[in-house]
């Protein structure tokens, strides 16, 4: 499978086609969005074999059809050729994620401990909608966790013992820590 990029805005994929050449044979060529680069990057499959496994060439051709509409099946629901060998809840934003971590919670937690996690993720929401938008969890690093303190240091209404406790709070080690990794 052959990559190329293309930045086409608001899209997440471009449907299979069927690519019938002399030099390189049949090939099934689409376009996904790749989290990664946040472009659409173009995913080819060659399918020579199945040409050969059919007396006819329309018998093939029928094959191939099968193929494209499994494909664009799965791109419609959200498939992407990106995630094989990875977890793709890696690739949920952020701010999703910190929905799901405070609706886990919320069965388990003392009152006063989760109003404080609602506390650190609503200001880590208001950061990332600011500032990242589209970052998701898997690129939430060192380097973030430092912007967002920052953030949080530089808002009038948070004084410095708010911003020790929030170096400190927990939050940041169970988000870190969870099954979301």
């Amino acid at each position: 499978m052959s990559i190329h990029q293309v930045s086409l805005p608001n899209t997440s994929y471009l449907p299979a086609v069927l690519h019938k050449t002399k030099s390189n044979g049949w090939q099934v060529a689409f376009y996904a969005l790749n989290p990664k680069t946040q472009n659409l990057e173009r995913c080819r499959m060659k399918i020579n074999r199945i040409k050969k496994r059919y007396n006819s060439v329309k018998e093939a051709n029928l094959h191939a059809q099968e193929i494209l509409f499994t494909i664009n099946q799965k791109l419609k629901g959200g498939w992407s050729p990106f995630f094989v060998g990875e977890d793709s809840r890696l690739y949920e934003k952020l701010s999703a994620v910190c929905v799901k971590f405070i609706a886990e919670k919320e069965k388990t937690l003392r009152p006063n401990t989760l109003r404080s996690y609602k506390s650190v993720t609503n200001q880590l929401i208001e950061w990332v909608n600011e500032n990242e938008k589209n970052i998701y969890f898997s690129m939430f690093g060192k380097l973030s966790a430092v912007r967002f303190m920052d953030f949080i240091f530089e808002k009038e209404s948070v004084g410095a013992r708010t911003y020790n406790n929030m170096l400190k709070h927990e939050l940041t080690d169970k988000i870190t820590n969870s099954h979301w990794q």
